[in-house]
């Protein structure tokens, strides 16, 4: 038996415009918010396990999921959806008629929640459409899911299974965009929710963002794709709360949408944006820069890559919206084990990225489910491994060289950087500084002027396990093999970094206001 009752939805007293409200023109949206004004009936049909009965749940006062209604029909049983009604106004409805397959919403009257938040979890089968999505032939699409999966296996997503056609199709590293045109990315985690979003150009090609940042694209594409059912195939469980899908290019409200969305599910934190007044916005050109912080208001890509302990996996970690490392991610990457640099990314946007790709050689930044830090800001560490650096392979031609460095040092014999056919000693000096032509003109400790002799200098100014900021500028004509960061096989250290920005000119001008950037969000003198 089934009661064709429907909850219907107050208006939303929350300040933040509907979805479709400031984003409209949907061909489908489906979500465990009100997502419309205009829109009135339910959000889902239910079915609950005692006796099959159905209901139509509907909305709060405040936008969102009538819960209570949810509980009080089903009771201390389970809940599955039947029907995911269409906001958008064209009668899109999901649905699914065998019982085995429909997403479940409540366990033995307990409700599947993320972030505080109603989900609904699918197996085997997830829902299908009402009507095709309509064959895209020379024509764009855009969506965006609320997304988790447990298992980081394949995925049949947006797809035509009889038709062997996709929206898209999650493979692992290989993403479907259509039957015949793919974007390669690094991967999807298991276990971990994501805002994922898929913005095509027909005659451009196709972008793929996770949490708003782009994983990986491909040129025009080639063919049309359809859909029928939101989740198909023998996949792992899936979480889901929230999908738009607009048959349309919407580059320009991607920004709008990803905040309307992240805004109420709090599924990440937001990349910084910029502001114009970060260090590299007021002194650019520098030939590489490296940071635990946003340097650039123009790159916003991640700040370091990053392999847990556990299984080796690897991920991307970026700035939050305030430009420092997002350390709450990286924490639930590496939980209680221990995480490594990959990958230092170069934000100069010369993509200069120092890297690490040998397991064993990689300095660390989380230890025991901890993150490391110096002055309470996360750092890059080191612990005497010989030969553990980040490295960057390529041509390093100089006439003139600026660096500015935030290090930390636990002996006289620590090296950070190389350069030239051997390693050539120029923060945390042994006993001589580098020949071959190059030449120290001024370095300062702190703000403070060194003489440019090293040797008597080692103790008393480097290796006194503070964190010190390092500025040292240099003349004379080479070419070196590379640069980067870390112990040399001759003289293996423990200590730290957090910042070291490159500059192949002289910025003796600008030290003392790049010293000052640098020291206020460091706080070393």
């Amino acid at each position: 038996m089934s009661l064709n009752l429907g909850i219907l939805a107050s208006s939303r007293s929350q300040g933040a415009a509907l979805l479709l409200d400031a984003y409209p023109g949907a061909f489908a949206a489906y979500s465990l918010r009100k997502l419309s004004t205009a829109y009135t009936g339910p959000a889902i049909r239910v079915r609950r396990s005692t006796d099959n009965t159905e209901l139509n749940i509907g909305f709060n006062g405040s936008g969102v999921l009538d819960t209570t209604a949810l509980l009080t029909f089903c009771g201390i049983f389970n809940g599955f959806v039947s029907i995911w009604y269409d906001q958008s106004g064209n009668g899109n409805n999901l649905f699914n008629t065998l019982l085995a397959n429909q997403p479940q919403i409540v366990n033995a009257g307990v409700i599947t929640y993320r972030n505080g938040k109603p989900y609904m979890v699918c197996g085997v089968q997830g829902l299908n459409f009402t009507n095709t999505i309509t064959t895209l032939i020379n024509q764009s699409f855009s969506f965006w899911l609320t997304f988790e999966k447990s298992a980081a296996t394949n995925v049949a997503v947006l797809a035509n299974i009889p038709g062997n056609s996709y929206h898209w199709y999650d493979i692992g590293t290989t993403q479907y965009v259509s039957a015949s045109n793919t974007i390669t990315i690094s991967s999807l985690a298991a276990n971990s929710l994501g805002l994922i979003n898929i913005i095509t150009n027909y005659s451009v090609g196709a972008t793929m963002y996770r949490n708003s940042v782009s994983i990986g694209s491909r040129g025009p594409l080639t063919s049309g794709s359809q859909s029928t059912v939101l989740f198909y195939g023998t996949h792992p469980t899936l979480t889901f709360s929230e999908f738009v899908f607009y048959t349309s290019n919407k580059t320009s409200d991607k920004t709008g949408i990803d905040t309307n969305i992240n805004s109420f599910y709090s599924i990440y934190t937001p990349t910084w944006s910029g502001n114009g007044t970060a260090l590299l916005d007021l002194y650019p050109s520098s030939y590489a820069a490296y940071s635990l912080r946003n340097l650039s208001s123009t790159y916003l890509g991640p700040l370091i890559r990053v392999r847990r302990s556990s299984d080796n996996t690897e991920q991307d970690f970026y700035g939050t919206s305030l430009g420092v490392l997002d350390t709450s991610s990286l924490l639930l990457f590496c939980g209680g084990g221990n995480g490594f640099i990959r990958t230092w990314y170069d934000q100069s946007g010369n993509g200069r990225n120092q890297i690490q790709t040998v397991n064993a050689n990689q300095p660390s930044i989380v230890t025991s489910g901890s993150i490391i830090l110096s002055n309470g800001k996360p750092c890059i560490s080191q612990d005497g491994v010989s030969g553990r650096m980040l490295e960057c392979i390529q041509a390093f031609p100089i006439s003139s060289l600026s660096i500015f460095q935030v290090f930390k040092i636990n002996d006289t014999t620590f090296q950070t950087n190389f350069g030239g056919g051997s390693n050539y000693v120029l923060f945390g000096f042994t006993s001589s500084f580098p020949s071959d032509s190059i030449t120290v003109s001024s370095r300062f400790k702190n703000g403070a002027s060194l003489v440019t002799s090293d040797a008597p200098e080692v103790t008393t100014n480097y290796g006194n396990n503070t964190q010190i900021l390092s500025s040292a500028f240099y003349t004379g004509a080479i070419t070196w093999n590379g640069f980067g960061w870390g112990n040399s096989t001759s003289w293996p250290t423990t200590g730290n970094v957090q910042e070291h920005i490159w500059y192949t000119s002289s910025q003796a001008a600008n030290r003392t206001a790049i010293e000052t950037n640098i020291n206020s969000y460091y706080t070393i003198y």
